[in-house]
C-alpha cells in the first residue's frame, strides 16, 4: 500500500479511520452496500480501522493507462489488488480518490457474496469523504455497470473499474419552435471521479440540418454526424444548447437526435438517442390559417422577462457583448472575464441578466438588488440547466432537479419558505410578474413569492398534489392544466386567480390555456372557449359566446 507514497497513504488511512469512528458509519455502509451484507465482517473491518490497522487493505500495482482502457483504477477480487493508472502519479488528490473508491470495491468483496448493484465503490468513496449525493446522482450510481476485464502480464482479470459514467438528457421543453425564445438543452452528466477533464463523444442524427435549421453552442466539436463535449476538471455537467434558426420555408417539423458514443475513460449511462423537435411554424402557400390567442404577455416570453433598458448579444464563439443603461446590465465589465467564451444562453429580468455557460455555471450582472448580484448563492449555481425569471428575480433549475433563487424577495428571489420542496424533482418553472410556480415530476406544484401574485397556493393545495401537466400565468395569477383536462387557478382573484364563476366548465376537456395581462382563456377539445378574469383584459366573452 505504501507504494503510493506516505502523503497519499496518510490521506487514505486518516479518511478511513475517521469514517470508522463516525456516527453515520452503518447508515453509510447501508447506502453503499445494501442491507444484506455480512455485518460481522463489516464490524471486524471497522474495528481494525478504528485502531489504525490497515494491513489487510489490497496491494497496489501501477500500470500503464492503456491497460485500464483510459480508466484511472480498477480492483481485482481474484488478486485482491488495486491497479492504478500511471497517469495519476504525482497527483495526490486524484490518487487518493481513486484508491478510496477501489477500497470500496474491496470492502464489497469482503462483506457481500454477490457484487452490489451499481458502482458501490463510487458511493462508498463519496460517503467516506463527506460528500452529499443527491437522489438523482445516487440513482445513477446504482444503475451503473462498473465491471470489466483487463489483461496484466498475460493474465485476463475481471475487475471493477473507476471510470466516469456519462448520461445524456434533454431538459423541458423537448419541443421548441423555430422562431420562438426557447432553445433545446442537451445535458451531459458524469458520475464517478471528476478530478480531470474528460472528452465525451456523441453521434448526431435527425432531419434537422446544422447551420441551416439550428446552431450549436457548448460543444468541443460538432458536425452533421458526430460531435464531442469536454467536462472541465471538477465539473459534472456540460450543457449543449441548440438554437433553432428561423426561416420562411414550410419544411415541416424537424428533429435533432444525439446518441452517446464510446470513448476513453468513461462508460455509457444512456444507450438510446435523445431527440429534440423543432416545430415549423411557417405556412405553405395556399394554406388557410386559423387564428389563435396569443400566449405571451407584453415584455416577456413564456419563461422570462425582457430587460427594459439594455441589450445583451450572444456571439457564435460563446462570448457576450452588452450595451444600454449601465445600471441595468448595459455595462458588464465587472464580469467581462467570465463572458469571453462558453456562454450558451442569456436570460433576463427587467433590470438584470444571467448567462448560462456550457459547464452549468451562471454569470450575473445588472442591478445588484434585483438579480444582478448572485454572490449569496454563487456556490450553488453549478450544474444549472435552465434559468427563469420574474420581474426582479431569477430561479435556476439544476440537473438534479433542485432550484436556486436570487434577486428581490418581493419577486420570488427568496424561496426559503419552500426550500425543502425544491431539493429535487423539479422539471419546469413558471412565473407571474412577482411569483414562481415549480412543476415537479410527480405532477405536484410548489409556489413562492407574494400571495397576491400567485406565490401562495394553499387555498387549492389539495388540487395541486398530482396530475398537473402544464402551468400558465398572467400578471398576477396562475392556471394549472391537469392530465384529466381540468383547471386549477390561484393568485389575484380579479385577474383570473378565482375561476369559480366558470368552474363547472373547467372540470374536463381543456387542452390549452392562453392569457392576457389580467385574464385567461381555456380552449376545450370540442373547440369551445371558456374565459375568466378581468373583463377589461378579455375575461368576459359573453358578448361573443
Amino acid at each position: 500500500m505504501k507504494l503510493i507514497g506516505e502523503k497519499v497513504f496518510s490521506i487514505i488511512t486518516d479518511s478511513l479511520q475517521a469514517f470508522s469512528l463516525s456516527d453515520k458509519f452503518w447508515q453509510s455502509m447501508d447506502g453503499a452496500f445494501g442491507t444484506s451484507y455480512n455485518r460481522t465482517i463489516a464490524e471486524l473491518l471497522r474495528g481494525k480501522w478504528q485502531k489504525g490497522d490497515f494491513n489487510d487493505l489490497p496491494s497496489i500495482q501501477i500500470v500503464d493507462s492503456t491497460v485500464l482502457s483510459g480508466g484511472k483504477g480498477a480492483y481485482s477480487k481474484k488478486e485482491n489488488r488495486i491497479y492504478l493508472s500511471s497517469n495519476l502519479i504525482g497527483n495526490v488528490e486524484a490518487i487518493s480518490k481513486v484508491i478510496i473508491e477501489e477500497i470500496g470495491h474491496y470492502v464489497d468483496a469482503q462483506i457481500n457474496q454477490v457484487d452490489s448493484p451499481g458502482d458501490e465503490g463510487a458511493i462508498f468513496a463519496a460517503l467516506v469523504q463527506g460528500e452529499d449525493l443527491s437522489a438523482n446522482v445516487l440513482a445513477e450510481l446504482r444503475n451503473e455497470d462498473d465491471k470489466g476485464w483487463l489483461e496484466v502480464n498475460g493474465q485476463k482479470l475481471e475487475v471493477e473499474y473507476n471510470n466516469s459514467t456519462v448520461s445524456l438528457s434533454l431538459t423541458s421543453p423537448s419541443t421548441v419552435t423555430e422562431d420562438g425564445p426557447q432553445n433545446l438543452f442537451y445535458v451531459f452528466n458524469r458520475t464517478g471521479d471528476t478530478t480531470n477533464s474528460l472528452t465525451v463523444n456523441f453521434n448526431v442524427s435527425g432531419s434537422a440540418t446544422l447551420n441551416d435549421d439550428y446552431v450549436q453552442r457548448g460543444a468541443t466539436s460538432f458536425s452533421t454526424t458526430t460531435g464531442s463535449v469536454t467536462f472541465a476538471a471538477g465539473s459534472r455537467v456540460v450543457i449543449l444548447s441548440l438554437d433553432p434558426s428561423s426561416d420562411v420555408v414550410s419544411d415541416g417539423n424537424e428533429t435533432v437526435a444525439l446518441t452517446l458514443a464510446a470513448g476513453a475513460g468513461y462508460a455509457l449511462g444512456t444507450s438510446g438517442a435523445v431527440t429534440g423537435t423543432i416545430l415549423d411554424n411557417d405556412v405553405a402557400p395556399g394554406t388557410v390559417v386559423r387564428g389563435s390567442i396569443a400566449k405571451s404577455l407584453y415584455h416577456r416570453t413564456r419563461h422570462e422577462f425582457g430587460n427594459g433598458f439594455t441589450f445583451a448579444a450572444l456571439k457564435s464563439d460563446g462570448s457576450v457583448v452588452t450595451w444600454g443603461d449601465s445600471s441595468y446590465g448595459g455595462n458588464s465589465s465587472s464580469v467581462s472575464s467570465s463572458l469571453t467564451s462558453g456562454v450558451t444562453q442569456i436570460f433576463s429580468n427587467e433590470l438584470a441578466f444571467a448567462a448560462l455557460k456550457s459547464d452549468g455555471s451562471v454569470v450575473t450582472w445588472g442591478h445588484s438588488d434585483w438579480g444582478g448580484n448572485s454572490s449569496s448563492v454563487s456556490s450553488s449555481l453549478t450544474s444549472v440547466t435552465q434559468i427563469f425569471s420574474t420581474l426582479y428575480a431569477f430561479a435556476a433549475l439544476k440537473s438534479d432537479g433542485s432550484v436556486v433563487t436570487w434577486g428581490s424577495s418581493g419577486s420570488g428571489g427568496n424561496s426559503s419558505s419552500v426550500s425543502s420542496s425544491l431539493t429535487s424533482g423539479i422539471t419546469q418553472i413558471f412565473s407571474t410578474w412577482y411569483a414562481f410556480a415549480a412543476l415537479k415530476s410527480d405532477g405536484s406544484v410548489v409556489t413562492w413569492g407574494p400571495s397576491g401574485s400567485g406565490g401562495n397556493s394553499s387555498s387549492v393545495s389539495s388540487s395541486l398534489t398530482s396530475g398537473v401537466t402544464q402551468i400558465f400565468s398572467n400578471f398576477r395569477a396562475f392556471a394549472a392544466l391537469k392530465s384529466d383536462g381540468s383547471v386549477v387557478t390561484w393568485g389575484r382573484s380579479d385577474y383570473g386567480g378565482d375561476s369559480s364563476s366558470v368552474s363547472s366548465s373547467l372540470t374536463s376537456g381543456v387542452t390549452q390555456i392562453f392569457s392576457t395581462y389580467g385574464a385567461f382563456a381555456a380552449l376545450k377539445s370540442d373547440g369551445s372557449v371558456v374565459t375568466w378574469g378581468e373583463s377589461g383584459y378579455g375575461g368576459d366573452s359573453s358578448s361573443v359566446s
